[in-house]
């Protein structure tokens, strides 16, 4: 039995001219079966989640009708005849392709202005726009839907035996959707407002089918490959919703208002010059002030063809209310010594003179801490212990998502330490590269940022987790 894609005379499948390679006609029929037994048995609410991968050889050549032809592709025989409902629907590709082979597919395209749309309108007053007791075989959202979307109207137009597909992006997936259907009970009590545990509380997740790009897309530099997989998720209509219990979610409002006030806290920091926290490091900053870590100073890197900074992402931390001396009679050492080279204390503080700060330091270490610096450091070796503790445990599983050079790392200073990484680029950026380097350095920069930014995703999570 051959496979049931639809194929005109721009649309046909392709498959590699080496039928043993992945992709062959067999494969991809063996894939297609597998969501037709899905859609034929979809189970009760314990049964796993299937994840199905297509091969990156298959391709339908051709003028390509929209992004999402191979998934409807896929579906196409199913949705015969059926009634589909495509919301954010824009030009209504999923319509012209379900209706190469069958016209009498009925597919209505909601869109709030989009001159192809057959309602124009706006989804989130659907039942303004479409009777209520009108029900659809499927229901079909590409990228459009909010995650403040009313669900539960949603789920009143899918027949009872009907399904609602939706996509997104592969990061997407993995950062989002991946951790709630790895472990529901956790998110509906942790981020029961999320759109996705909402998602989850009136509907079933059944498959997971991911798609690579094509090579050409792929080939984008500063993107992991499977963050460019169009990810689509095929949902069952719940027959009673799931809801969070109203105490999580008292409790998510509660941890939401103090991120956002902690955020907004963190908007009005500013350095000498008057300016913000880079963008690229300011999660991380958020995440470890949340956790009672007092950041200094941060960067989120640069490269060659900025001014200045460092080529790598930096946090600094210390404990606040460091005391002014740090050795004993010190101040009045440093006065000395400045007095001395001509110098005013602030300019010899910020080391313009090598000579005049390092013979001051050695003259005041000699004289010993103070005890008040003493008892004051113990708290910052303390605060240092407790993020050694946080890198060990996020680094615990992750073996394989970093290369060494993105591995973060800890520097320690004498009254202060910084959490960086970037190997060699963890230096003052060198302006005087040639091109190419610097646009091999910005790829690298990217990585680094992503690590640092997945550093203060844990963070977060954690702080969801102890919050009370």
């Amino acid at each position: 039995m051959g496979m049931e894609i639809p194929t005109t005379e721009n649309q046909k499948i392709a498959t590699p001219e080496n039928t043993e390679s992945v992709g062959n006609v067999s494969e991809i029929q063996g894939i297609q079966n597998r969501i037709f037994n899905i859609l034929d048995n979809p189970g009760s609410d314990d049964q796993p989640i299937e994840n199905i991968e297509i091969p990156k050889s298959w391709k339908i050549e051709g003028a390509p009708i929209s992004e999402h032809d191979k998934f409807l592709a896929l579906l196409q025989p199913r949705m015969k005849g059926k009634k589909i409902l495509d919301i954010f629907c824009g030009d209504n590709a999923p319509k012209k392709f379900l209706q190469i082979e069958s016209k009498d597919t009925e597919v209505t395209g909601i869109d709030l202005a989009h001159e192809e749309a057959d309602i124009k309108g706006n989804v989130e007053e659907i039942d303004k726009l479409i009777k209520p007791e009108k029900q659809f075989d499927y229901l079909l959202s590409f990228g459009g839907i909010s995650e403040h979307s009313n669900y539960e109207v949603l789920r009143n137009y899918i027949k009872d035996n009907g399904f609602f597909i939706t996509n997104c992006s592969g990061y997407i997936y993995r950062n989002a959707f991946a951790p709630v259907f790895a472990n529901p009970e956790l998110a509906r009590k942790e981020i029961p407002d999320s759109g996705e545990v909402r998602k989850m509380s009136y509907f079933r997740p059944l498959a997971v089918i991911a798609i690579p790009p094509d090579e050409e897309k792929a080939k984008e530099p500063r993107k992991e490959e499977y963050n460019q997989h169009l990810v689509y998720i095929i949902w069952k209509k719940r027959n009673s919703p799931i809801l969070p219990a109203q105490e999580d979610i008292a409790r998510a409002a509660r941890i939401k208002e103090t991120i956002a006030k902690k955020r907004n806290e963190i908007d009005q920091f500013a350095d000498a010059e008057g300016k913000g926290i880079d963008e690229e490091i300011k999660e991380a900053v958020v995440a470890l002030n949340l956790l009672g870590f007092d950041t200094t100073q941060s960067c989120q890197g640069h490269y060659g063809e900025e001014e200045g900074g460092f080529g790598a992402p930096w946090v600094q931390i210390e404990q606040p209310n460091q005391p002014e001396e740090r050795f004993q009679n010190q101040n009045e050492i440093f006065k000395r010594v400045a007095e001395k080279y001509n110098l005013t204390l602030k300019q010899l503080k910020h080391e313009d003179n090598a000579d005049a700060w390092g013979e001051a330091l050695r003259e005041a270490s000699q004289q010993g801490e103070t005890p008040e610096f003493q008892e004051w450091n113990k708290k910052n070796q303390e605060l240092l212990q407790r993020v050694k503790e946080l890198l060990d445990e996020f680094y615990k599983n992750r073996e394989g998502h970093y290369n060494e050079d993105m591995k973060l790392e800890i520097e320690e200073f004498a009254d202060m330490f910084r959490i960086h990484n970037g190997g060699e680029d963890y230096k003052m950026v060198d302006e005087n590269i040639s091109e190419n380097e610097k646009i091999a350095h910005a790829h690298r920069l990217f990585e680094y940022q992503r690590e640092m930014r997945n550093f203060a995703y844990f963070l977060l999570d954690k702080f969801h987790a102890n919050f009370k």
